[in-house]
């Protein structure tokens, strides 16, 4: 089974740059958000607000790539070239001659929340991957008292539970006296000053997968940072599902909390992800493979379904992959679909159309497929009556002189394949009968035992 997923590494975020690829994330909103960071003066908070796979962390890391470029601080390595300069390909023509002078100077430092919700201490966590990060920088290398600081925040945010000798022998008797909240908000904002200075003007850190985390690790993060992390010098950038993580603050401090009001309190500002162009999306993949015209068509289909049921990135690649593998476990059961038989057109024609329903609504595909609900089946005769694609093939193969009546064949058609009739529709292009169904539900059964959409 072929996993149809666009990874967000550098090399698939730098491609899509390079060759100036809008189908995964048009120019302008990348482009503002980008303005928008350059235009910030001081310490801010920037929330990027979108729901489960609609591609945040792409859309993050390609921000943070364009900025690393415009720094000079995107590195060359085994992987991929820097050319002249492809990533300038997405700014307005006029503006593209300027970009090399961009002011301020951006650093940028990308942490992963969910990957690190296990630990106590989210900022602990953070002030760990950070100085990981900065460690060559001067000020972390010569300052002999940078030990004993961070030692410091460790015994702080860890109330003494970890031994000092995991940082620094000579340390071990430093905390005579109880150490208070202002002395380590001094001390973190310190590190992160100086080591910001040598490399840049402003530290930009995108804080990604906040929506996955434990509920208490998550608003602890959000409140620590706040709280300790106001150094003119930070913008942050989180992002978030805004409707998750109202749901967690709400889980936290009670439901009768006003978790939208104190959200609005940590950020300073708020974007909404660019809306998906997932039929676009998809052709990337389709254009990767040899298909022929019963393919496309399939393809086709699955743009209108996509599209109509405003699939998320992450909806879109699992729906190509189930397509797949049905696809290829239809023809080898089958050994190639019967044009007479009528399996050809259900498997290319309702396939889509089922598998999209089933990820979007799946107690509504069990009606369908288990008891031709007539409620349910008004659902695909809506779809086929409002999409010209869906309609014209039907029409096509169906439709074999003028006084035949589109709603009673299309009626007649859906209680053959869903309703058990022992019916059928046989004309010199197609012959539809209760085997047809048989097929199709049988190919659609596959998934049952292999998926759960829920």
């Amino acid at each position: 089974m072929k996993l149809y997923d666009l990874q967000p590494t550098d090399e698939n975020i730098l491609n899509s740059l390079i060759n100036n690829n809008e189908l995964i994330f048009p120019n302008v909103p990348l482009v503002k958000m980008i303005h928008m960071i350059y235009y910030t003066e001081g310490n801010a908070s920037i929330s990027l607000n979108g729901y489960w796979g609609t591609g945040k962390t792409f859309f993050i890391k390609k921000i943070k790539m364009i900025i690393d470029y415009l720094s000079g601080k995107l590195i060359e390595n085994d992987n991929y070239e820097i050319l002249n300069q492809p990533l300038l390909k997405i700014f307005p023509k006029e503006e593209q001659k300027n970009l090399k002078d961009y002011k301020p100077t951006l650093s940028t430092f990308y942490y992963n929340a969910w990957e690190n919700d296990y630990h106590n201490d989210p900022l602990l966590s953070f002030m760990y991957q950070f100085v990981k990060k900065f460690r060559e920088t001067e000020y972390l290398t010569k300052d002999h008292h940078f030990p004993e600081k961070f030692f410091k925040l460790v015994k702080f945010f860890t109330l003494g539970n970890i031994d000092a000798t995991d940082f620094k022998k000579d340390n071990d008797q430093i905390l005579d006296s109880i150490i208070n909240a202002e002395e380590i908000k001094q001390i973190m904002n310190e590190i992160l000053e100086y080591s910001i200075k040598e490399v840049s003007d402003q530290l930009v850190i995108f804080i990604d997968e906040l929506d996955r985390c434990n509920p208490h690790y998550a608003i602890k993060l959000l409140e620590r940072i706040k709280h300790f992390l106001n150094n003119d010098r930070l913008i942050f950038v989180f992002s978030i599902n805004e409707n998750e993580l109202i749901s967690s603050m709400s889980s936290v401090y009670g439901y009768k909390f006003n978790s939208s009001q104190y959200l609005n309190k940590l950020f300073d500002i708020n974007v909404n992800m660019p809306d998906i162009d997932s039929v676009g999306y998809m052709s990337l993949f389709n254009n990767e493979r040899n298909t022929d015209d019963k393919l496309n068509l399939m393809h086709s289909i699955s743009g209108i379904m996509t599209t109509h049921y405003s699939f998320s990135y992450r909806e879109c690649n699992r729906y190509m992959t189930y397509l797949d593998m049905l696809f290829k476990y239809a023809t080898r059961k089958e050994r190639g679909f019967s044009e007479v038989t009528g399996k050809d057109f259900v498997f290319h024609y309702f396939v889509p159309i089922l598998l999209a329903i089933k990820i979007k609504d799946h107690k509504l595909y069990q009606k369908i497929i288990t008891i031709g609900d007539e409620n349910s089946l008004r659902l695909i005769k809506g779809l086929i009556e409002k999409y010209p694609k869906l309609k014209e093939l039907f029409n096509n193969l169906f439709m074999d002189n003028q006084e035949d009546n589109i709603t009673d064949i299309l009626d007649k058609l859906l209680s053959i394949l869903f309703k058990n009739s022992n019916d059928k529709i046989s004309n010199n292009k197609i012959f539809i009968n209760n085997n047809t169904s048989k097929f199709l539900k049988h190919t659609m059964s596959f998934l049952s035992n292999v998926v759960d959409y829920n």
